[in-house]
């Protein structure tokens, strides 16, 4: 029973990964950030693709353990959410310099705002969220490793 909630919250954290990579596809200033020291500070393709890749592999190794009952196929979804997190944890650390280098809207009566506010960067609570969601789905995970252990 354990093993289908995990499945479900690996599912619903892949949603969020989704949406984020929505918002990568559709903001280029993300993928060529730099910081105020102009240190190249992006998310590149391979780097995305990759974590987006092993995740999904890893869930339908998961899911096949769900399924089956199989300890193989539980330790091997293990290792792949491992390997999603390094990804996942090496790709947060790439973004946080281009998020905080974000410019300040303009303050005063003098400044004017632009009628369309371009997007520079992703979605801060969609950040956060899907590393919540994925560090829930880790935990659950453990703790199913540990009773399938018993």
């Amino acid at each position: 029973m354990l093993a289908v909630i995990v499945l479900w919250a690996w599912a619903v954290t892949a949603l969020s990964g989704l949406a984020l990579l929505g918002a990568w596809l559709t903001t280029p200033s993300v993928r060529t950030a730099r910081t105020r020291g102009g240190r190249h500070r992006r998310l590149p393709p391979s780097l995305v693709l990759s974590h987006l890749s092993v995740a999904a592999a890893g869930l339908l190794v998961w899911g096949v353990f769900a399924l089956w009952g199989r300890n193989a196929f539980a330790w091997a979804g293990l290792g792949m959410i491992a390997m999603t997190a390094a990804i996942g944890i090496t790709m947060f650390v790439r973004w946080i310099p281009g998020y905080r280098s974000t410019p300040p809207a303009p303050r005063g009566r003098h400044h004017r705002r632009p009628h369309r506010p371009r997007r520079r960067n992703l979605p801060f609570v969609l950040v956060v969220g899907h590393g919540a969601l994925a560090v829930a789905t880790i935990v659950l995970m453990v703790l199913t490793m540990i009773t399938v252990a018993e």
